[in-house]
C-alpha cells in the first residue's frame, strides 16, 4: 500500500515547525513510558515471548559500528539500553518492533544503501537499475566480488558446516538451553496468541487513529492471510518433524572465535548466467577468494551465535529474509540455496522445512511490527491527536539507521510473500534444490524420473528412513543405491538368463518396457534388494523401527500367531467362568466351540486394527502418465454385463462413455461384454432385436468421438449341463477369460458379435473391469495403468512352479459408496459408511497390502492380460467358482491400490443387501475345497499349492461369513443349557459385534481432537452414532440373517461335495433391485421375514421350556427380533 503524505506537509514551513516542536514534547513523554513494562504499555499476555523474540531480532536493530548484541549483555543492561536515545544507534529491545531487521547482508560501514523496500523500479535488485556498493561493485570501478547474497550463502554454509548437532545426540549445554529457551513450535503459539490480540485491539481501535497507520490498514485488511499462514505453520510443523531438523550446537562460539576464512566460491556457467543478469557492465567475476565485510561477518557471527540450539533451517531462513526486507523472490531463493548446498549439504527434511520457516520468520516479524503497531496507537488514543509518519519513525528509533524498515515495510512485505508462498509449487521448488532428487534422477533404468511425484517421494521418504540408521549422509546412501543399480544393469543379462524367475513380458517393445528391476534404484529402496543396500551402508534399525522391520520381515509368523494367541486369552474369560460354576469337561468343550468364533472374531479385528496402526499404509509406486498413456501400455476398459432390454444397452453404453469423458486417451479403448440371461433356448425371438439396437447405439457413440474408441462384444448362450440352462460360459469369469484369449488372436470364443475397430485388439496390454455401477474418476485409468506398468509391480514368475512369486498380475482400487447410493435411505445412511467390517469395500484388505504385500481382488481393477492369464492357466475347473474374484486374486498376487478410488452404488434397502449377501456366502464357501490337502484343477485333481497366506483369507472368510448364526446359537446356549447366569452369556455374546463401536469411538475421539467445542461433539458423535446403530440393527437382525446364512452354505455344502448342480445359480444386482424395488414396503419386509419370525417364536418357546428363569433377560430380544 503506497504511504500517503502526512498531514504536516499541507501546512505552511513556520506553522509545520511549531507543529513539529509539540510532537517533539510529546514524544519526550512517550519515551518515559516506552521503559514502562510491556504488558501495561500493550496489554499483550506474553511477555516473556515478547522479549523472547524481540532479543532474537536484537543483530537487526544494531547499527554496524554498535557494541555487541544486546543479548549478551547482562539483564540491566539490556534493560538500559531499550531506552530509546535518538542520539544512539541500538535500538530498544523491548519496544516491540524488532522485527524491522536491518539487512545482513547489504549493510556496509564504507557506504550504507538505502532500503528500496519493496522495489519500486521492478528490477532484481542486483539487476541494472538500483546497483549499488553493496551489490558487489565498486562506486568507481569494476565488480569486487560475488553478489551480496551468494556471499551471505557462502558465509553461512561455512559457519553451519561446523556447527550442526546431530539430532540424535544431545549435549548438557545443549540440554540447558532447550530448558532456558522454546521451541519454534512453542513460539507459534506465542506468536498467534500476539497476533490475535493486536488484532483484536486494532479492530476495536477508531477509525482515524488507524488512517494514519498504513501497517494497521494492511493488517486489519489482510488479517485472514495471517490466519491461513498460523494454521499452515501448527499443521506442517509438529514437534516430532521439528525434532529431527538439524540444529545449531553450542560449539558455535567456538567456531565464530576463530578468524574468519575466505569465501572459496567456484565459478559455474550457472553463476556466470546469474552475474550477467545482476550486472550491466560485464558478467561479474567469481574471485577464488573473497572476504567478506567486517560488518556483514559480524552481523551474521552474532545472528548464529543467538540461535544455538534452533534449526539450521531456521537460522538460514532468518538469513534470507533479513537480506531480501522480508520480500519471497522463489527464484532468488532457489539461487540462495543453491550456493549454500554447494558447501554444507541440506537434509531432505530441511528442503522442505524452508516454505515453513519462510511463513514462521514473515509471522514473527509481522507479530513484532503489529506489537509496535498497537503501541502507537495506544499512545495515539490517549492524546487524542494521530502521530505523523516522520515522528513515528523518529519514535521506531529509525532515525539515524538507514537500512532499518519500519512497521509499513515489514507488513506491506511479508502480507504478499505470504500469499506468495500459498500458490507457489514448493514439489517443484523441492525437487530443484535436493541434492537427493538430483542424484535419483541418473537412476540407470531411467524409471525414478518417470515416476509420478507421490511415488519420487516415497523413495526419497526410503533414504530418508535408511539414513536414520546410518553414520552416513542422505546424498551417500543414495549414491550406494546408485552405484548397486549400476552394479544390476552391468549383470542383468547374465542374470536374466540363469535365473529362476522370468518377467511377464510380451509385447515386441518389452525391451524398453521390461527394465531389469535390479537395475532400478527402487530395488533397493523399496524392492527385494533393500537388504543389499542396507549391508553396503552398514544399517541397523532401532526402537520402533527395528519392531517393525521385524514384523514385515516375518509377516504370517507375527500375524498368525498374534490372532491365535489373543484368541485363546478371550477363550479363557469364559472357560474359567464355566469352571468356576462348576462345569463338566464335556461342557468345557462345548463351550470352546461356542465360544471359539466370537473369540476369533474380536481378536482379528483388534489385529488388524494394531496393524493398521503400526504399519504405514503402503503406496505403490507409479509410473506418470498424466500426459498420455504410452502406445507400449494400450489398455481397454471392461463392462461385464448382462443386457436384457434396450433400456440396459442404453444405460451400459452411457456409462462407458462416462468413462471415456472421464479418461480421454488414444490409447485406451472400452468395451461393453455383454451375456443374454440364461434361457430354456440358444436364442430367443427378442435377441435380435437387441443386438441390433446396441449396433445402431455403438456406431452413434463412436460418430460422436474421434479415434473410434468404443467396442460391443456380446456372446451366445451355451449348453450348461450342470446348470440345466442355456448361458454364457462361465459366466463373467468366463467372459474375461475368453475376451482375453480374444485379445491374443483366438478365434473360437464364443463372442459371435464384434464390433469395433477389431485390429486394435491385439495391441490391448491391460484390461481395466468394472462393474455396471461403479464410477472410475477422472484419471483413475492413467494412474491405473501407470501403477501396474511401473517395474516393481509388474509379474515375476517362478519358472519351475508358474507361481507368482513377485509383483502382480493385477491390481485393486479401493472402493467407496456414491454419496448419492449413500444418502438414498435410512439403510444406506447407517450401513454405506462401513469400513471396518465389510471385506468388499474397504474392509481388512488394507492390513495384508500392509503386511504382506498383497492384498484382496474383489473383482473390479486392472490386469495384466499375459500374466493373468498365465497365473490362471489350468487352476480353475468348469461349473465350481461362482465367487472367482478371491481365488484370482491368491493366484495372481493381487495389490492394493489404496490412493486410487472406485466408486459403486450400495444396496438400496436391507432385503436387496441380503441377495447380495446370500451369493457372496455361497461364492466363499464354494472355495471350501481349496482348503483340503488336494485340490481340484481343470484337468483334474492336483496337491494344494496355495501359500499359507491365500489359505487363511479363504478361511477367514467363512469365518466371517457365519459370525451371525454362531452368536444367535451362543445366545441360545446361554439362555438354556449353559452353567452360570443367563446375563453373563448374553453380555458376551453382546460384546463380539461391538468392536466396531469401540474403534467408532477412538475414530471419533480422534476426530474430535483440535476442533472447536461444537465440532468436537460432532465429529465425535457422528461415527459413534452409526456404529452404535450399526451394533444394534445387527443384534435386531441376527436371526433373519442367522437363517440366511445358513440356507446359503447348507446349498453349497451339498452342491459341491453331493450334487455339482447349480454352483452358478446368480442374482445380479439390477435384478435383485427390479424384484423388490429400491423402496420397499414394511408389509415386503415382514413377508420375506416371515421364516425367521417363526423361528424366533420356536426359539422363544425352547427357552420357556427349558429354562423359564431366562425369560427375563431373553425377552427383550425376543421382542426386538419378533
Amino acid at each position: 500500500m503506497p504511504e500517503q503524505q502526512p498531514e504536516s506537509a499541507s501546512v505552511p514551513p513556520d506553522k509545520r515547525k511549531d507543529a513539529d516542536n509539540a510532537e517533539r514534547r510529546r514524544l519526550d513523554a512517550i519515551r518515559t513510558d516506552a521503559n514502562q513494562p510491556e504488558s501495561d504499555r500493550v496489554g499483550i499476555e506474553d511477555r516473556p515471548m515478547r522479549d523472547e523474540i524481540a532479543n532474537d531480532e536484537t543483530v537487526d536493530n544494531a547499527d554496524a559500528n554498535t557494541q555487541p548484541a544486546q543479548e549478551q549483555l547482562p539483564p540491566d543492561q539490556r534493560n538500559a539500553a531499550g531506552t530509546i536515545d535518538e542520539h544512539n544507534n541500538t535500538s530498544a529491545v523491548n519496544s516491540g518492533e524488532t522485527a524491522g531487521a536491518i539487512t545482513v547482508a547489504e549493510t556496509t560501514a564504507e557506504a550504507p544503501s538505502q532500503s528500496t523496500g519493496s522495489n519500486e523500479t521492478g528490477v532484481d535488485e542486483t539487476g541494472v537499475e538500483g546497483q549499488t556498493v553493496a551489490e558487489g561493485v565498486a562506486a568507481d570501478g569494476p565488480p569486487t566480488g560475488p553478489r551480496p547474497l551468494l556471499r551471505l550463502a557462502y558465509r553461512l554454509a561455512d559457519i553451519h558446516q561446523h556447527v550442526t548437532q546431530p539430532t540424535a545426540s544431545t549435549s548438557p549445554t545443549e540440554a540447558r538451553l532447550e530448558q532456558e529457551q522454546r521451541t519454534l513450535p512453542q513460539r507459534q503459539q506465542a506468536i498467534s496468541t500476539l497476533l490475535h490480540s493486536a488484532h483484536k485491539q486494532l479492530s476495536s481501535t477508531t477509525e482515524e487513529a488507524i488512517a494514519v497507520s498504513y501497517a494497521a490498514e494492511w493488517l486489519l485488511d489482510n488479517f485472514y492471510v495471517v490466519e491461513q499462514a498460523l494454521r499452515q505453520v501448527k499443521q506442517d510443523l509438529p514437534q516430532q518433524y521439528y525434532e529431527e531438523l538439524p540444529r545449531l550446537a553450542p560449539t558455535v562460539t567456538e567456531v565464530l572465535a576463530q578468524p574468519t576464512p575466505p569465501v572459496q566460491t567456484e565459478a559455474t556457467a550457472d553463476n556466470a548466467v546469474d552475474e550477467q543478469k545482476d550486472n550491466d557492465e560485464a558478467a561479474v567475476p567469481t574471485p577464488e577468494s573473497v572476504a567478506p565485510q567486517a560488518t556483514q561477518a559480524e552481523a551474521i557471527e552474532a545472528e548464529i551465535a543467538m540461535l544455538v540450539g534452533y534449526p539450521r533451517i531456521y537460522s538460514l531462513v532468518r538469513g534470507f529474509l533479513r537480506h531480501e526486507e522480508f520480500n519471497v523472490n522463489p527464484e532468488r531463493l532457489t539461487r540462495f540455496i543453491s550456493a549454500y548446498q554447494e558447501r554444507t549439504q541440506l537434509t531432505m527434511g530441511e528442503v522442505w522445512a524452508i516454505p515453513i520457516m519462510l511463513r514462521f520468520v514473515l509471522l514473527e516479524s509481522t507479530a513484532h511490527a503489529a506489537g509496535h503497531i498497537t503501541r502507537l496507537q495506544e499512545v495515539a488514543e490517549q492524546s487524542g491527536e494521530p502521530l505523523s509518519a516522520p515522528l513515528r519513525r523518529e519514535l521506531a528509533g529509525h532515525r539515524n539507521v538507514a537500512m532499518r524498515l519500519d512497521d509499513q515495510d515489514i507488513v506491506s512485505s511479508a502480507i504478499p510473500s505470504l500469499r506468495l508462498l500459498d500458490t507457489y509449487n514448493w514439489k517443484r521448488f523441492f525437487e530443484e534444490n535436493s541434492l537427493v532428487h538430483q542424484q535419483l534422477v541418473q537412476d540407470p533404468a531411467g524409471i525414478y524420473a518417470e515416476m509420478d511425484f507421490v511415488s519420487r517421494d516415497r523413495y526419497r521418504s526410503a533414504i530418508e528412513q535408511l539414513t536414520k540408521g546410518t553414520d552416513q549422509t542422505e546424498v551417500a546412501v543414495t549414491a550406494a543405491a546408485i552405484s548397486l543399480a549400476k552394479e544390476g544393469l552391468a549383470h542383468s543379462g547374465q542374470a536374466a538368463n540363469g535365473s529362476t524367475t522370468a518377467d511377464s513380458a510380451r509385447t515386441p517393445s518389452s525391451s524398453a518396457v521390461q527394465v531389469a528391476r535390479e537395475a532400478h534404484v527402487g530395488y533397493y529402496l523399496l524392492g527385494r534388494g533393500r537388504q543389499a543396500l542396507e549391508a553396503q551402508i552398514g544399517y541397523h534399525a532401532t526402537g520402533t523401527t527395528r519392531l517393525r522391520e521385524w514384523v514385515l520381515a516375518h509377516p504370517a509368523l507375527s500375524y498368525l500367531s498374534s490372532i491365535t494367541l489373543l484368541s485363546l486369552l478371550l477363550l479363557i474369560v469364559p472357560l474359567l467362568y464355566a469352571a468356576a460354576q462348576a462345569a463338566e469337561p464335556q461342557t468345557l468343550l462345548g463351550i470352546f466351540l461356542l465360544s471359539l468364533i466370537p473369540a476369533t472374531t474380536i481378536a482379528v479385528n483388534a489385529i488388524n486394527w494394531a496393524v493398521t496402526h503400526l504399519l504405514p499404509p503402503t503406496l505403490l509406486p507409479k509410473l506418470n502418465f498424466e500426459e498420455g498413456i504410452p502406445s507400449r501400455c494400450a489398455s481397454m476398459i471392461v463392462i461385464p454385463a448382462l443386457i436384457n432390454s434396450n433400456e440396459d444397452i442404453d444405460s451400459l453404453l452411457q456409462q462407458l462413455e462416462q468413462h471415456y469423458l472421464r479418461n480421454p486417451d488414444p490409447n485406451l479403448r472400452f468395451a461393453l461384454l455383454s451375456d443374454f440371461p440364461d434361457a430354456d433356448a440358444q436364442e430367443l425371438t427378442s435377441d435380435a432385436a437387441l443386438i441390433a439396437h446396441a449396433r445402431t447405439r455403438l456406431s452413434d457413440l463412436n460418430s460422436r468421438h474421434t479415434h473410434q474408441p468404443f467396442y460391443f462384444l456380446h456372446r451366445q448362450r451355451l449348453w450348461n449341463e450342470h446348470e440345466g440352462t442355456w448361458m454364457g460360459w462361465e459366466r463373467k469369469r468366463g467372459k474375461l477369460h475368453e475376451f482375453n484369449r480374444l485379445l491374443r488372436g483366438a478365434d473360437n470364443t464364443s463372442y459371435h458379435v464384434q464390433l469395433g475397430a477389431l485390429d486394435e485388439l491385439p495391441t490391448i496390454r491391460y484390461v481395466i473391469t468394472l462393474d455396471a455401477d461403479t464410477i472410475l474418476p477422472r484419471d483413475g485409468a492413467q494412474r491405473l495403468i501407470g501403477t501396474l506398468a511401473h517395474p516393481l509391480n509388474r509379474a515375476r514368475f517362478d519358472v519351475q512352479s508358474g507361481k507368482v512369486i513377485d509383483g502382480y498380475t493385477v491390481l485393486q482400487p479401493r472402493t467407496a459408496i456414491q454419496p448419492t447410493s449413500a444418502n438414498r435411505s435410512l439403510f444406506t445412511r447407517v450401513f454405506a459408511g462401513d469400513v471396518g467390517l465389510d471385506l468388499y469395500t474397504l474392509a481388512v484388505s488394507d492390513v495384508y497390502q500392509d503386511l504382506f504385500g498383497e492384498g484382496i481382488f474383489v473383482g473390479k481393477g486392472i490386469y495384466d492380460v499375459d500374466a493373468f492369464e498365465r497365473s490362471l492357466a489350468n487352476r480353475v475347473p468348469e461349473n465350481a467358482l461362482l465367487s472367482h474374484d478371491l481365488f484370482e486374486g491368491i493366484h495372481g498376487r493381487a495389490g492394493l491400490v489404496t490412493d486410487i478410488v472406485l466408486y459403486e452404488d450400495y444396496p438400496p434397502n436391507y432385503l436387496v443387501n441380503l441377495v447380495r449377501s446370500h451369493r457372496w456366502v455361497r461364492g466363499d464357501w464354494q472355495l471350501l475345497p481349496w482348503l483340503l490337502p488336494v485340490t481340484p484343477r481343470s484337468r483334474g485333481l492336483a496337491p494344494n499349492d496355495l501359500s499359507l497366506l491365500g489359505r487363511w483369507k479363504i478361511l477367514d472368510n467363512l469365518r466371517r461369513s457365519i459370525l451371525a448364526p454362531a452368536l444367535l446359537l451362543l445366545f441360545l446356549a446361554g439362555w438354556t443349557v449353559l452353567p452360570g447366569a443367563p446375563l453373563f452369556w448374553t453380555i458376551l455374546a453382546m460384546l463380539t459385534p461391538a468392536f466396531s463401536l469401540l474403534a467408532g469411538v477412538v475414530m471419533g475421539i480422534g476426530a474430535a481432537v483440535g476442533g472447536t467445542s461444537g465440532t468436537m461433539w460432532e465429529r465425535f458423535f457422528q461415527p459413534v452414532r452409526n456404529n452404535a446403530l450399526r451394533w444394534l440393527l445387527f443384534i435386531a437382525f441376527l436371526p433373519h440373517e442367522s437363517l440366511l446364512i445358513l440356507d446359503a452354505v447348507a446349498r453349497t455344502l451339498v452342491r459341491v461335495f453331493i450334487t455339482r448342480q447349480k454352483l452358478l445359480e446368480w442374482t445380479t444386482a439390477a435384478r435383485a433391485v427390479r424384484l423388490f424395488g429400491s423402496n420397499v414396503t414394511v408389509e415386503t419386509t415382514l413377508w420375506r421375514m416371515l421364516p425367521s419370525i417363526l423361528f424366533v417364536a420356536v426359539l422363544a418357546l425352547l427357552v420357556n421350556l427349558v429354562n423359564p428363569a431366562a425369560l427375563a433377560v431373553s425377552a427383550p430380544f425376543f421382542l426386538v427380533w419378533l
